[in-house]
């Protein structure tokens, strides 16, 4: 039997004061997740797993929440494919990444040159469909 990720009361405290219309450009952030929806409903979205992984990692998780992969800023916080322990490859990891060379580079080539990194949280996506409650074959 699967346990909730949240406990019921925390999200009860936090209703009392969310507010929609305090996210920044809610309404196309709500757009994104619609045809993302649409897509789920008519099918359209019921593919491999890593065919719309970076589409999701660039739409939901940068677009919707907000999280930056603009690396000619010169510092970001989503970064995907990335080397991990063991020979792994996480499909994006989320943190905080800077290159002090600023933009004497190329994008490529930044990246290359990663100095600056504090790795947070690991994104591991999953194709529709996949029990995440089942065992993975991850060390």
């Amino acid at each position: 039997m699967s346990q909730p990720l949240f406990a019921h009361s925390f999200f009860k405290n936090q209703l009392l004061t969310f507010r929609l219309e305090e996210i920044e450009n809610y309404t196309e952030k709500k757009k994104k997740i619609d045809q993302w929806i649409a897509g789920l409903k008519s099918g359209t979205l019921n593919k491999k797993e890593t065919s719309l992984d970076s589409e999701f990692l660039n739409i939901i998780v940068g677009d919707v929440l907000g999280y930056e992969s603009e690396i000619s800023k010169g510092s970001w916080n989503i970064e995907k494919q990335y080397s991990i322990q063991g020979g792994k490859v996480a499909d994006g990891v989320l943190g905080y990444f800077a290159n002090p060379l600023g933009d004497q580079f190329g994008a490529e080539t930044k990246r290359d040159l990663l100095k600056t990194f504090d790795v947070r949280a690991v994104i591991e996506l999953k194709s529709l469909g996949t029990d995440l409650d089942k065992k993975q074959n991850r060390i």
